[in-house]
């Protein structure tokens, strides 16, 4: 009799039970492709503002359903009509991606809510999926690949935890700069798998981003570790304090380019750093003169006065260009020439792009010896060196004799600018200019060095 028994049972379990189970399995991962190449978790500052969310939050909703399944396929009366060891492996082979799936679904809405109380989530879920042991059918090398990623994220993730309580040791940044070197080469590895070759691409896509924001994060530590006062702070208080400094829109990596900057010229605020420096102001008296209003005829007009000059130094951003120039006969060859071209790294709009020729010496002079600076006033920039690209591509196509020029951005440079003020009966006003006149500066300038005192005030000195 027990043996019928239980043959009939191994008979209902093939026939009936066991192709229920693999269809509901199947229905609950429908649509769940896109999560493959999403990164599973970034740090705060490391995701764009704004962004999409992630693929695997669109599909919490599912998570009762995901729970009741598991239920099932755990509960004594399913299991006591997997009668021998082949079906006992087929359930477990059908809940090992149900139990995973509800882990990482845990992790995303964890991750997306941060803080100490989040990270901790996270944490636990991913050193869950990386401690369970594998099923028959996943003992090939891409399940190895996974759990080693679950591994290298738990470990990511106790740092993340640390930097939300506003704990940092002093290995911390040497930790995860370590985490994103194995990250890095688990996407390799990744690449080359052939067992699954279409879901190993997918994850090394998410495992790059994965490092990428690590990466993000490492950057702030570092600058936070050369702004003096900055380590007195948790690193989430000031990026509390620096985001509203940040253009809005900026991307995590733009954002970490921007503090990166802003740490050097702190550097140089303090004369710790050297720099290509002009700071020759002799020039500023006479050409606040050339612009003030004067009465024409003694009847039009206004005399204005001078009432302000206030001096600072422009960072802007140096490219050289290259570019041909005809000479001779109509179809002639052409020579070579090559200038400098200067932009505003507080505005970076193509208006602000001054193109020099011949080049100035007292400017060729400063960007082949770097120098310390005085004790002066320097606005903070607003724009990166990929954004100087940009802007100055634009500038040259409207100027037909660059059309074809080749350019490099060389770096940032400080120049003297001025902002005067001048008074008259109807009124004030204020014109700003820099290099003698010869280079145009922004409104955003005068405006950022006021933002530049507050930060080295803050934080650097």
């Amino acid at each position: 009799m027990e043996v019928i028994d239980r043959a009939s049972r191994g008979y209902i379990f093939n026939q009936r039970i066991f192709p229920e189970l693999r269809r509901d399995v199947a229905r609950v991962h429908e649509g769940l492709g896109p999560w493959l190449q999403a990164p599973l978790i970034l740090p705060e500052l490391s995701r764009a503002p704004g962004g999409a969310p992630h693929p695997l939050s669109l599909y919490s909703g599912r998570m009762q359903a995901l729970v009741a399944l598991s239920g099932r396929l755990g509960h004594s009366e399913v299991q006591r009509f997997a009668v021998d060891e082949v079906a006992k492996a087929q359930l477990e082979e059908l809940g090992a991606p149900i139990d995973e799936l509800i882990h990482l679904i845990n992790i995303v809405e964890a991750g997306q809510r941060g803080g100490a109380d989040g990270w901790g989530a996270v944490r636990s879920n991913l050193e869950a999926m990386a401690s369970r042991p594998l099923t028959s059918s996943e003992g090939d090398r891409f399940a190895g690949l996974r759990r080693e990623r679950w591994q290298l994220l738990a470990a990511l993730t106790r740092h993340y935890d640390d930097c939300a309580r506003g704990q940092h040791s002093p290995s911390q940044l040497e930790g995860i700069e370590a985490l994103i070197v194995s990250l890095r080469g688990l996407a390799e590895r990744l690449r080359a798998c052939v067992s699954a070759p279409v879901e190993a691409r997918a994850f090394a896509l998410a495992v790059e981003r994965e490092a990428e924001g690590a990466q993000v994060l490492a950057r702030w530590l570092r600058c936070r570790e050369r702004l003096p006062r900055a380590p007195e702070e948790p690193l989430s208080h000031l990026y509390t304090t620096l985001a509203p400094l940040i253009p809005p829109g900026s991307s995590p990596d733009h954002a970490a380019t921007l503090l990166e900057g802003w740490s050097d010229l702190a550097a140089v605020s303090r004369q710790e750093m050297a720099i290509c420096v002009i700071e020759d102001f002799a020039w500023a008296e006479a050409w606040a003169e050339s612009v003030r209003g004067r009465k024409r005829l003694g009847l039009f007009g206004e005399d204005e006065v001078v009432e302000t000059i206030e001096r600072f130094l422009l960072p802007v951003w140096v490219a050289e260009l290259r570019y041909s120039q005809q000479r001779g006969r109509l179809l002639g060859g052409g020579v070579e020439q090559r200038t400098l071209a200067l932009l505003d790294a507080c505005a970076g709009t193509a208006e602000t792009v001054a193109i020099f020729d011949p080049v100035p010496e007292a400017l060729r002079a400063a960007l082949n010896h770097p120098m310390r600076v005085g004790a002066i006033d320097i606005a903070l920039p607003e724009t990166t060196a990929a954004d100087a690209r940009v802007v100055m591509q634009q500038a040259l196509r409207c100027r037909p004799e660059f059309q074809n020029a080749r350019f490099e951005v060389r770096g940032l440079a400080l120049i003297p600018a001025v902002t005067v003020r001048l008074r008259a009966r109807g009124g004030q006003r204020q014109v700003s200019t820099a290099l003698q006149g010869r280079v145009r500066a922004s409104k955003r300038a005068r405006e950022r060095v006021e933002t530049a005192r507050w930060l080295f005030a803050r934080f650097a000195r």
